[in-house]
């Protein structure tokens, strides 16, 4: 990996664990060389195969992360929506 690549990968925040886990991988991958030049064309499917997995793992992540606070979101919208509610019918 080229130390720009790497300073590049180094300025990224990572947003979950999952995708904490994608860039430390995407730091330290390397590939098989093949006898005539190149790379390794199944070695080459094996690492995308193990970047599909970090891959899928931190949007899971992402998810959950996304859900949370559009729940939070969403209940302090309602409350806030009653509360005006209520203070217009005097409830408040």
């Amino acid at each position: 990996m080229t130390d720009q690549r790497k300073d590049r990968l180094d300025e990224i925040e990572s947003i979950n664990a999952g995708h904490q886990k994608m860039l430390e991988w995407l730091k330290t991958v390397r590939f098989r060389k093949s006898l005539f030049g190149g790379v390794n064309e199944q070695d080459v499917w094996k690492k995308l195969d193990e970047l599909n997995i970090l891959y899928e793992e931190a949007l899971v992540a992402e998810r959950a992360r996304y859900d949370t606070l559009l729940e939070q979101f969403s209940g302090s919208g309602q409350a806030k929506i009653k509360s005006a509610a209520d203070e217009r019918c005097g409830d408040g």
